[in-house]
């Protein structure tokens, strides 16, 4: 029992390790699935990226 203890506090101490990296590669992945996809209802909230919408028509 003493070795299953031991191995869950090693991959615990592994998980807490890989969190903030594992959140800034989805933040950014996701920032970016919004900006390839385009969708308008999200994106043009978003300081930099909203500024693509405000393109006008040439004449």
């Amino acid at each position: 029992m003493k070795r299953y203890q031991s191995l869950s506090r090693f991959y615990a101490t592994l998980g807490k390790n890989w969190v903030l990296t594992a959140g800034a590669w989805g933040t950014g992945l996701g920032v970016v699935f919004l900006y390839v996809t385009d969708w308008k209802v999200v994106t043009q909230k978003i300081p930099f990226i909203k500024d693509k919408y405000d393109h006008e028509i040439p004449k």
